[in-house]
């Protein structure tokens, strides 16, 4: 049995209208059911309805009255999410500058939220009306989406038992359903290769392998678990429970709308919990990336080549453990893929797609401030790079130098006016410090993150993967080379292939300029640069095929990149570790230590938070101040006077005041503590040192023991 479903843009304007109309009732009809029955039954239906409408209808309503016919069905279904996601920000944010001018004081509310919501998509359902009463259907029949039942049944097993894998782990500390996930994943690219697959499968299989691993690391807790993550979640959880945001916070992580605007208003709408918004919803969007990154790629290769390379970007480390504790990268990676599949694509750009292009562009720059300004760095290479290839040619570079620069204008104004320039004098600091330090301090140990990793030893399975990186980074090079140098040029690629070498170049600016990498992390610039250059692995492979002569060379660099890519994964998510005894992580390893947290951790922090007094230090270890920290309290470390890339100041320790000291279960039970060594600057390490050979055990030896549950404990310590 086939399924085969339309795409509302195929839809006439009358079904069209009539099924929208039914969609705004059941959003409705769902919100006063909640709020009358208050039950747990009404609440689920409720959070559903409103995760499906408010993360696809406004945005569908958008493509339709801008784009109406322009478009295939996968791009209309990516454009509405992306649209849908950035309706939500700016109105959140429009209501929170314009309500309280009239007197509401508290605009991030319920109904000022619903209130707005609806308004505002009545209006634009007025508007489609208009434009459509007269008009007959608008695209042609083949705009539908297909697939297999069987497949589609299959494939979601496939997530059921990633979420009954992690959640075992949770509660029974049994890791083996989590392997055999992993197991299962890596025959995808052995599937796809060797046995024909249909085209259409293709997405839906990436999206769901994407969300299984996702969903197996943000599932192993039920609470929060990681570092970017708690602090997030502190600034939605100031906007909800205040009714308002207050922009100019002198804060990078407190200037962005994908956390500060979206994360509360969906929340609030929809009745979901903040921290179900970071586990559950936003890995729901950011799983749409590799179907963005998948769309683009197959416009220039074959089917195969362009899914084995999103795999090849969904199978490294950062992917599978690092994002999820990422939410607003997350986000920002959404638009990313959004805006290169109308940049980068074979598609004209004409001034309807330039729109949505300036719509995602202005996205990027309020969902997460990094990548604002690498992207800028992205363009303008890649800018230059194509106005390179075609001066003496009759093409045009599809990028004007005036949407770069009005692009970079609004980059700097967000974050001068919202962000107090506190992102910008970061970003004025690390340039000085690398125009300061090039000559001095090339490839070193202490000024670069790469460097330093690649010379320190590690456990020997930890020391394959790196020298699985280092071929994936070195047959990039050679695709690119093979590619360039042989003028194998793609058709109608110029634009794709000068953003391909951007990535590149940032790369390589990523290994050798000093503090750059360490400055925001160097495997978030290897994931965002493998976004562009991913398939030229593939290239590189294909060119050492071809060097031994044989007849099919594509097709046997294919097979020779999935087996690389089982590997890969394998080695990647610590399936290795966890069979070789070797430190691995917390999506397969249920004992290790982490920033995750049991109930009574949590209970401990709750109490402590409404029980302290204003105006005492706060001390917890590198793991368990991340938790205190997302309950509103200023903590500090003992690990020294220093400031964190999250903006956390330490006190000096031991306290020169009066002090309050948590420890978490790990503290408790296994008497260890969590410090940083900062011997390396640009790349501090994490240390478990025994609790009674450290510097905090003569500290709580003089204090007084204010509360314990037997797992948890605070002490207070007075001077």
């Amino acid at each position: 049995m086939e399924i085969k479903y339309k795409m509302p843009g195929n839809w006439s304007p009358r079904k069209y209208l009539i099924i929208l109309v039914s969609c705004q009732l059941a959003f409705i009809g769902s919100f006063t059911w909640s709020q009358m029955a208050a039950d747990g039954y009404s609440a689920a239906i409720r959070e559903f309805v409103a995760l499906s409408y408010l993360l696809f209808v406004p945005g569908n309503m958008i493509v339709r009255l801008i784009l109406r016919s322009r478009l295939g069905a996968f791009e209309e279904a990516l454009f509405s999410v992306g649209l849908s996601v950035s309706f939500l920000m700016f109105l959140a944010f429009a209501i929170d500058l314009i309500l309280p001018t009239i007197g509401e004081m508290k605009p991030i509310s319920e109904n000022s939220l619903m209130a707005s919501i609806m308004a505002t998509n009545c209006v634009l359902l007025g508007l489609i009306f208009l434009r459509e009463k007269n008009e007959g259907s608008l695209v042609s029949e083949s705009n539908c989406l297909r697939i297999s039942t069987n497949a589609v049944l299959f494939l979601i097993s496939v997530i059921a038992l990633s979420v009954t894998g992690a959640l075992i782990i949770t509660e029974m500390g049994n890791n083996l359903l989590a392997l055999v996930v992993l197991l299962l994943i890596c025959v995808a690219p052995i599937f796809i290769t060797y046995f024909k697959t249909p085209g259409s499968l293709f997405p839906l299989s990436l999206y769901v392998l994407a969300l299984a691993l996702l969903f197996q690391k943000s599932f192993v807790s039920e609470h929060l678990t990681g570092w970017d993550v708690h602090v997030e979640y502190y600034y939605s959880h100031a906007v909800v429970v205040n009714g308002f945001w207050s922009p100019g916070i002198p804060s990078n992580t407190g200037s962005i709308l994908s956390t500060c605007m979206f994360a509360p208003a969906f929340s609030i709408v929809s009745d979901i919990p903040l921290v179900s918004m970071f586990k559950i919803v936003y890995p729901i969007m950011f799983a749409i990336v590799p179907l963005c990154v998948y769309h683009l790629f197959r416009q220039y290769f074959n089917p195969t080549i362009a899914y084995l390379s999103v795999l090849l970007m969904m199978f490294t480390f950062v992917f599978t453990q690092v994002m999820i504790d990422l939410p607003r990268q997350e986000i920002g990676e959404l638009f990313m893929g959004l805006l290169m599949v109308l940049m980068l694509g074979k598609g004209t750009l004409n001034h309807q797609r330039r729109g949505l292009a300036l719509a995602f562009a202005a996205s990027i720059i309020v969902s997460h401030y990094a990548l604002s300004y690498l992207m800028i760095f992205l363009l303008l290479i890649a800018w230059v790079i194509a106005r390179t290839r075609t001066r003496n040619s009759n093409k045009k570079v599809p990028v004007s130098k005036w949407f770069i620069g009005f692009y970079a204008v609004l980059v700097i104004i967000w974050y001068a006016i919202v962000g107090r320039s506190s992102v910008f004098d970061s970003v004025v600091r690390l340039g000085s410090t690398i125009t300061a330090r090039i000559s001095s301090d090339f490839l070193t140990r202490e000024s670069s993150q790469v460097v330093y990793l690649a010379t320190t030893i590690s456990n020997p399975m930890h020391e394959v993967t790196k020298y699985l990186h280092l071929v994936v980074q070195l047959l990039v090079v050679l695709g690119i080379f093979a590619h360039f140098l042989t003028k194998r040029h793609l058709e109608k690629a110029v634009m794709f292939e000068s953003f391909a070498l951007a990535c590149f170049v940032l790369l390589v600016a990523g290994e050798v300029l000093p503090y750059f990498a360490s400055s925001m992390n160097f495997m978030r610039i290897y994931q965002i640069a493998l976004l562009g250059i991913a398939p030229f692995f593939f290239i590189g492979v294909r060119h050492l095929v071809r060097l031994t002569k044989r007849r099919n060379a594509e097709a046997d660099a294919a097979k020779i990149g999935a087996f690389f890519l089982v590997f890969f994964l394998l080695f990647n998510s610590g399936f290795v570790y966890e069979l070789t005894g070797e430190p691995a992580y917390i999506s397969v390893d249920a004992k290790m230590d982490f920033p995750r947290f049991h109930d009574s951790e949590v209970v401990a922090a709750e109490w402590l938070s409404g029980e302290r007094s204003d105006g005492y230090s706060l001390y917890a270890d590198e793991y368990r101040w991340l938790l205190l920290f997302s309950l509103g309290m200023n903590v500090s470390t003992p690990s020294g006077t220093n400031t964190s890339s999250l903006g956390r100041t330490d006190l000096p320790f031991p306290p020169q005041a009066d002090s309050y000291i948590f420890l978490g279960w790990e503290n408790t039970q296994h008497e260890r503590i969590v410090l940083t060594n900062y011997s390396v600057p640009t790349s501090p390490i994490l240390v478990s040192v025994d609790l009674r050979n450290s510097t905090v055990f003569g500290v709580i030896e003089e204090s007084s023991l204010i509360y314990s549950d037997g797992y948890a404990e605070t002490y207070y310590y007075l001077i």
